[in-house]
């Protein structure tokens, strides 16, 4: 029967072959990836305009009959609906 060294250090081929592996795909992906966005972000430049206004609805704020109340220092106030009791 053959002993087990204890003494054995370090990596062996193998691990380091598929770190390298792991390393250049995760760069080769990295790379490509860049590559596209820098390719779609160019600029596009267009001579004719088109006026696509359309008109704003009519919105109607639900908190404009709301109370406003300050703090004591004044540092924050907020709005507070109808009908809500305020306590110290």
């Amino acid at each position: 029967m053959q002993k087990i060294k204890n003494n054995q250090l370090g990596f062996g081929a193998v691990e380091v072959i598929i770190i390298i592996v792991v390393l250049v795909l995760l760069g080769a992906g990295g790379w490509m990836i860049y590559k596209n966005q820098k390719k779609t972000a160019a600029p596009v430049t267009t001579t004719a305009t088109t006026n696509n206004t359309k008109p704003v609805p009519n919105v109607t704020d639900p908190t404009a009959n709301w109370t406003k109340v300050d703090s004591i220092g004044g540092a924050f106030s907020m709005r507070v609906p109808d009908g809500w009791e305020l306590t110290n």
